[in-house]
Order: structure tokens, then sequence, then C-alpha cells
């Protein structure tokens, strides 16, 4: 994630002010103590129930966007 902010902030490094890198790595900061947050517990729910109910959630949204789409709903 660190590797992947580095990359981004050298290609636009010309158009940046000094407040917007401020925002860019306060948005880094928050992104990574959110991941700290979620990862544990979403890894210590893989444990004991399995990838079933995630694979079953992902599924179901993905049918549910497909058909919004082709209704027209929404647009890619």
């Amino acid at each position: 994630m660190t590797a992947a902010f580095a990359h981004d902030l050298l290609e636009v490094r010309s158009q940046l002010s000094p407040g917007r890198a401020l925002e860019l790595t306060i948005g880094l900061v928050a992104a990574f103590v959110a991941s700290l947050l979620v990862v544990k517990p979403f890894l210590g729910f893989v444990r004991r129930s399995g990838f079933a109910g995630f694979a079953w959630y992902r599924i179901v949204l993905g049918i549910a966007l497909l058909a919004a789409i082709a209704l027209g709903w929404m647009t890619v």
C-alpha cells in the first residue's frame, strides 16, 4: 500500500501543492489504520466460517449489479 502510494505520488509530484500532499498522506494513514481494524476480524471470521458466506455475498452482489446495469438503473 505504501509502495503504491509512493508510486502515485511520484507520478503527480509536479502537480502537487504541499496542502494536497498532506491530504494524500492523511488518506494513506487513515486507510492503513482502517485496514488494521478490518483485516484481523475478517480473518477470524474466515477461520471460523470459511469463505462460503463471503463468496455468496459476492455472487449475490454481482448478480444485483449486472441486473441493475441490464435494466438501465446504472451505467458502466
